[in-house]
């Protein structure tokens, strides 16, 4: 709408003789935060700690075993409380290298350690540390989560979050559970997505 109307500016300007100031680098820029200001708002819902501790109880149901119940509790809360993006955590597929690495995880009684390799804001390269404590008596801690999978995690890839046959998790599965337990749970499974972590 705002383009056409510039359009139209310019157009009369240059029928009137005038200088054509829609061209002008300030104009240009000023209509440049206006586009920014209008995009379209994020409409996903973010997931609370109520709703996770909900998505947890719905994993039993969700999941075919123990161990992928354990796999996806220790996914989400990582999500959770580590605020990580998708990407930084699981493979984008199933057989394919990402995420998360065995190598990248210390874990202590009081807290777990996660060195993240890259990132979307890490413009450097640098990695980070990103360090999450222990929650007494939550189901959703994510220490807790770690060590309930680790007591189950087959030792047959380096990648940190795997399937028991050894197969990476993938972002469109993590997607999937996700959306199964909101629609169990009654909720509308398009308001949310991986981000809303």
């Amino acid at each position: 709408m705002i383009n056409k109307r510039m359009s139209a500016l310019s157009y009369l300007f240059k029928l009137l003789n005038f200088k054509d100031v829609t061209k002008k680098f300030i104009v240009r820029q000023i209509l440049r935060s206006y586009r920014k200001e209008q995009a379209r708002k994020d409409r996903r819902r973010p997931i609370s700690l109520s709703l996770l501790n909900k998505l947890f109880d719905q994993l039993r149901g969700v999941c075919f075993s123990g161990y992928e119940e354990n796999l996806f509790k220790l996914a989400f809360s990582l999500a959770f409380y580590g605020a990580f993006r998708i990407s930084e955590l699981v493979s984008k597929n199933k057989i394919g290298r990402g995420g998360l690495f065995l190598e990248d995880i210390q874990c202590s009684e009081n807290h777990l350690s996660i060195y993240l390799k890259f990132s979307k804001t890490d413009v450097f390269g640098k990695g980070k540390m990103i360090t999450l404590n222990r929650i007494k008596e939550s189901p959703t801690c994510p220490v807790r989560c770690l060590e309930n999978f680790l007591k189950a995690k087959p030792d047959k890839s380096l990648t940190f979050l795997i399937h028991d046959d050894g197969q990476a998790l993938s972002a469109f599965q993590f997607l999937a559970v996700l959306r199964n337990c909101l629609k169990n749970l009654g909720l509308n499974e398009k308001e949310y997505a991986s981000h809303s972590f």
